[in-house]
C-alpha cells in the first residue's frame, strides 16, 4: 500500500500536478520525501508567480543548487527590467518633449488633445506661429533662430501648469488652455507679444501671429478640424497685422 500510495503521487508530480490531494497512509516513511518535494515545487512555483508580478525580491534558500539558479535568474530579470524602464523612460523623453524648448512635444500635445476631447473637458486651443523665423534662419543663421524660438516658448510658460504647450515643428505651437475663457486667452497672447518684442533689441522683429478655437463639452468636432480652424484664424491674424504694418509705414 506504501509502496502503491508514493508511486501515484510520484506520478502525479512528474505530471506537473502540485496540487494533487493524494491520501497518504500514516507511518508510510516511503512518501514523506515526496510530500516534502510537493510542498518545496509548491512554494517556488508561489515565489516563481510573484516574479513574474515584479517582485524580484523573492529568494530560494532551500533547495540547493537549484536555488542558486532560480536566484541568479532572478535577479538578471531584475537587470533587464531596470534597464527596460530605464530605455522607456528615455524614449517618453523623445517621443513626449521637444528637444530645444523643453516644451511638450507633437506627438505628446495630439494624444492630450484627444484625451481631453473623450473626457469632454472645456479648454481653448491656440495655434501659435512665429513671425519672421524663415528671415531670421536665412540672414542671420539657425543659432539666432533657435534662440528666437526659445524665448517664445519661455514667455508661452506664462499662462501656467494648467496649459499644455507643445511645439508642433518649425515655427509653430499648439497651447491647450484650461481655466481660461476664449476672451481671456486672447487677452494673455496679446500681453506676451508685447512682452516677446520689448524682451529684444536686436536685428530684427520678434513676434508672433496667433488663433484661438474655443472647445466646449458639446464639442463635436475632430482634433484635427479643431487644429486647421486655429490654423486659419492664425493666418487670419498674420495677414492683418501685416496690412496695418504697411499702412502705418
Amino acid at each position: 500500500q506504501c509502496v502503491n500510495e508514493s508511486r501515484a503521487l510520484a506520478n502525479e508530480l512528474a505530471r506537473g500536478n502540485l496540487d494533487t490531494t493524494i491520501t497518504i497512509s500514516p507511518g508510510n516513511d516511503i512518501a514523506s520525501g515526496l510530500k516534502n518535494l510537493q510542498s518545496t515545487l509548491k512554494h517556488i512555483s508561489w515565489q516563481v508567480k510573484q516574479v513574474a508580478k515584479g517582485d524580484y525580491h523573492q529568494k530560494l534558500s532551500f533547495a540547493g543548487s537549484f536555488s542558486e539558479s532560480i536566484n541568479d535568474m532572478i535577479e538578471q530579470l531584475k537587470e533587464r527590467d531596470q534597464a527596460l524602464h530605464a530605455e522607456i523612460e528615455i524614449n517618453q523623453q523623445v517621443a513626449f518633449y521637444d528637444t530645444l524648448t523643453s516644451s511638450y512635444s507633437r506627438h505628446y500635445g495630439m494624444l492630450t488633445f484627444e484625451r481631453w476631447l473623450t473626457e469632454k473637458q472645456s479648454f481653448v486651443v491656440a495655434f501659435v506661429d512665429l513671425d519672421g523665423l524663415k528671415y531670421v534662419n536665412d540672414t542671420l543663421g539657425h543659432t539666432v533662430g533657435d534662440e528666437y524660438i526659445l524665448s517664445t516658448a519661455q514667455i508661452l510658460t506664462g499662462f501656467g501648469d494648467e496649459t499644455i504647450i507643445c511645439r508642433l515643428g518649425g515655427d509653430e505651437f499648439m497651447l491647450l488652455i484650461r481655466g481660461l475663457s476664449l476672451e481671456q486667452s486672447r487677452e494673455s497672447l496679446e500681453e506676451m507679444r508685447e512682452r516677446l518684442a520689448e524682451s529684444f533689441d536686436g536685428g530684427y522683429y520678434r513676434s508672433f501671429s496667433y488663433g484661438l478655437v474655443e472647445v466646449d463639452k458639446d464639442n463635436t468636432r475632430s482634433a484635427s478640424l479643431l487644429l486647421s480652424i486655429a490654423d486659419e484664424c492664425m493666418y487670419d491674424d498674420k495677414r492683418g497685422r501685416k496690412k496695418e504694418r504697411r499702412a502705418e509705414a
